[in-house]
């Protein structure tokens, strides 16, 4: 797993943990994001959960490098 795939996976944890609540995930869908710097290049992770199922995804300029699916508060590399 490189570094860039190290943050991104963090980053997604830590959004996951932001759209939880004590009862499982909001009913609906909630989404949560970050930009941050890599090597001085600028990427997005989103993370959207909706009922039981997550997706987190890996963005630079506008276009999806990565997607992790999930289920049941579990995201799957």
């Amino acid at each position: 797993m490189s570094s860039l795939q190290r943050k991104f996976m963090s980053h997604a944890e830590n959004l996951k943990k932001r759209i939880e609540h004590p009862g499982g995930f909001n009913n609906g869908a909630d989404t949560a994001y970050i930009t941050f710097l890599h090597h001085g290049e600028e990427y997005t992770v989103t993370v959207t959960s909706n009922t039981r199922t997550l997706t987190a995804s890996l963005w630079k300029d506008s276009k999806c490098l990565e997607t992790v699916l999930g289920k049941d508060g579990v995201l799957f590399l």
